[in-house]
């Protein structure tokens, strides 16, 4: 579930496993049917559609820095603000720092990266 951090991914696969909850990696969530309860997903590899049921949903959208930052010269050459990981200052701009999931850390982006 945290693919950056294995620590919590090797403990949260066997709880989700013990549980029988699904999880579906390398997938967009396209459509949800709240009525009937069935998510629909598109495998990114595939292209397939998966039909899954569901009585509780949780999911991240895909996650981008904010086109001012990924097309100006703040951005890493992956999008993400340029931060160094021990100190969050810029790399190249010693006057700014960065918080959260902008920056270029090795950390899941999951719009919860203020912690």
């Amino acid at each position: 579930m945290f693919p950056n951090n294995t620590k919590f991914a090797n403990a949260l696969g066997p709880i989700c496993e013990s549980k029988g909850i699904e999880q579906h990696w390398k997938s967009n969530l396209v459509k949800i049917d709240k009525d009937n309860r069935v998510a629909t997903f598109k495998n990114l590899d595939s292209g397939d559609m998966t039909d899954v049921n569901f009585d509780f949903l949780h999911f991240a959208p895909p996650q981008s820095a904010p086109e001012f930052v990924r097309t100006s010269e703040l951005a890493a050459a992956n999008g993400w603000l340029d931060v160094n990981t021990q100190t969050l200052q810029h790399n190249k701009f010693s006057n700014i720092f960065g918080v959260g999931d902008v920056c270029n850390l090795p950390t899941a982006k999951t719009a919860a990266g203020l912690f």
